[in-house]
């Protein structure tokens, strides 16, 4: 009986590109034989447009079936003294407004077919 060895393969990297014009950003994968020119490529291709290869960011991608607790033991030794400013939790009310403008807008027709069914049956 022969023991096939185990190949490990790498893991595919996760690209990033923000879409022109918008705050959104597309995303692809980049496997370990593709350059940043080919990616790059792809994404043009896609979008139409002409990308930089410096509007890539490119992160790695990590396999949590792999991470075990003695990388949770370590965290305490990344603590470098200094105090890191904490995220306002808070978020303006203008930007509420602008990620809920299509549940506003629903409500506002709403209560106004509301008003008009009320007005038109009530005679």
């Amino acid at each position: 009986m022969k023991l096939q060895k185990k190949k490990n393969y790498e893991l595919p990297h996760r690209v990033f590109v923000p879409l022109p014009g918008s705050t959104i950003r597309l995303c692809d994968y980049k496997f370990g034989d593709e350059s940043a020119e080919q990616i790059r490529d792809h994404f043009s291709d896609m979008l139409d447009h002409e990308i930089q290869v410096e509007d890539l960011e490119i992160a790695k991608e990590v396999n949590t079936a792999c991470v075990t607790s003695s990388v949770r033991s370590e965290a305490p030794l990344l603590d470098t003294g200094e105090e890191q400013p904490q995220q306002p939790n808070e978020i303006p009310i203008a930007l509420k407004i602008q990620q809920n403008i299509g549940a506003i807008a629903a409500i506002a027709v709403a209560v106004l077919a509301a008003g008009i069914s009320f007005h038109y049956f009530s005679d």
